[in-house]
């Protein structure tokens, strides 16, 4: 997901996406774990790349409303 689809996501949104997104890290850290899904590696580094793009928005409105 673009960091501009995000920027326009209101706080809780932004949150249960994160939630989602590191449920779906668990999920296929697991699977690769096991020995599975050897063509999910793509995936779980975009899906790491968007939970630091939801984080570092989090911190910004952290900041800005400081």
């Amino acid at each position: 997901m673009s960091s501009k689809d995000l920027a326009k996501k209101s706080r809780d949104e932004l949150q249960k996406e994160l939630d989602r997104i590191e449920f779906d890290l668990m999920r296929l850290g697991a699977q690769v774990s096991t020995g599975g899904a050897g063509k999910e590696s793509g995936k779980i580094r975009e899906l790491k790349r968007t939970v630091a793009r939801i984080k570092t928005l989090q911190r910004q409105e952290e900041l800005t409303n400081s």
